[in-house]
């Protein structure tokens, strides 16, 4: 026990108690016992020094409180376990070794691990998102696992840094919008998913943690696996976590049933990508774009540009954006076999 007096402003109680802080984990890191003092701060050199020692309770005065009892703390009050034991069991896992873990089990930042660990209720809600993501992916891809055993692993690898990224970007900032706009003004704002801190006022209607997220883990996990398999793109993905966010008893609401009552799912059927593209490349409209696609050179990566932006509108942004270049080009080469592709440029 170390006091330190003397000290007449807030300044130097901050720098005093920095002091003690390194002062006393050296020598605890030496070997060497804090002994029961009471020193001065020395405004001039930022340190402290001691003026006496005591070595007892009764240097300090101390009366013990006749109403309360001594607490003796042993393995029979315990539940059988020493103290040191007790309290390693009982007391939870501190943000400095959660951050050190995190960083090693699932080889994400050191910035991005002090951003879930500084807020406690983030933490399981991450591992819940990274073991559900993982368990979704291995159920939707065994099916065809011959065929997709490269993408399954590659989509393992990925899924701890993106629930890590939209849990301290996306969900984290929808929180604080929440925590910043009034109930009237909240539904439209974040179902436009608006990111920025322009509006934010330092009135908070509530803290910000995902403590006050309608959002759990489980379904931030389902949401990223769904991305990685391809059902919806990422920036519909952005819309079904807005929604979430905004509906009542939101807890409820399954990520894949919102794309498919919404008509959100991403086209990746090849033959379906072809009609569209065959609709788009052959539509009256669009006959003087086909001709200069035709004249080759240059006009072959600027048509295409063009249609694809079309196709993919006509899609409503729910193309599989791989998927849909194939399928232009596949449809160009049969509308325009003899085009001169030489200067093209993907």
């Amino acid at each position: 026990r170390v006091e330190v007096k003397n000290l007449n402003s807030i300044k130097q109680v901050i720098a005093s108690a920095e002091y003690e802080a390194i002062r006393q984990a050296k020598s605890f890191m030496d070997g060497i016992p804090t002994t029961r003092e009471t020193r001065t701060f020395d405004p001039l050199t930022g340190d402290t020094v001691t003026i006496r020692s005591k070595e007892g309770a009764v240097d300090y005065r101390f009366m013990p409180e006749p109403d309360i009892p001594p607490i003796v703390l042993n393995e029979e009050t315990l539940d059988g376990k020493s103290l040191e034991h007790y309290i390693s069991d009982t007391l939870p896992e501190l943000p400095e070794a959660a951050t050190l873990r995190l960083m090693e089990e699932y080889n994400i930042s050191e910035d991005i691990a002090l951003v879930i660990t500084a807020d406690p209720p983030a933490l399981p809600m991450y591992e819940l998102a990274v073991n559900t993501a993982l368990q979704a992916i291995e159920e939707s891809m065994s099916s065809s696992l011959s065929e997709n055993s490269d993408n399954l692993e590659q989509n393992r690898q990925k899924i701890p840094t993106m629930c890590a990224n939209w849990l301290c970007n996306d969900l984290f900032g929808l929180v604080k919008k929440s925590a910043t706009t009034p109930k009237s003004n909240q539904r439209n704002e974040i179902a436009q998913h608006d990111m920025s801190t322009d509006s934010i006022s330092d009135d908070l209607i509530h803290p910000i943690s995902v403590q006050y997220s309608p959002v759990n883990g489980k379904q931030l996990g389902l949401l990223i696996s769904l991305i990685l398999e391809g059902t919806v793109s990422t920036t519909v993905g952005k819309k079904i976590l807005g929604v979430m966010f905004q509906e009542e008893s939101s807890h409820e609401l399954n990520p894949r049933d919102i794309a498919e009552e919404r008509g959100w799912k991403m086209i990746s059927n090849p033959l379906e990508l072809r009609t569209i593209c065959e609709g788009v490349i052959l539509a009256v409209q669009h006959e003087s774009q086909l001709e200069q696609y035709k004249k080759g050179g240059k006009n072959v990566w600027k048509m295409k540009k063009f249609f694809i932006g079309k196709a993919m509108k006509e899609s409503k942004g729910n193309a599989h954006p791989e998927i849909l270049k194939d399928a232009i080009q596949t449809v160009l080469e049969e509308v325009a076999p003899d085009v001169d592709t030489s200067t093209y440029k993907d």
